[in-house]
């Protein structure tokens, strides 16, 4: 049986990793100009085919966790 402590660590690597999972899609969606131009968000999307409404609310919820990425 995990203790507590062991409970908390997993708990926060988990929450790193997932910090640092968006921080890198943050960084390759900007590079690819997904945040600037609609043309490019919308290509990408739509070649997510039945994925593409859980990828827009993931691009979403990037750019209000993340400030700084232009609407």
């Amino acid at each position: 049986m995990m203790t507590l402590k062991t409970k908390r660590r997993i708990i926060n690597y988990i929450s790193y990793a997932g910090l640092l999972v968006m921080v890198v899609l943050a960084i390759w969606l900007y590079r690819i100009g997904a945040f600037t131009d609609p043309k490019v968000l919308r290509r990408l999307v739509e070649s997510c085919g039945i994925w593409a409404p859980i990828v827009f609310v993931f691009i979403q919820i990037i750019q209000v966790v993340i400030p700084i990425i232009p609407g």
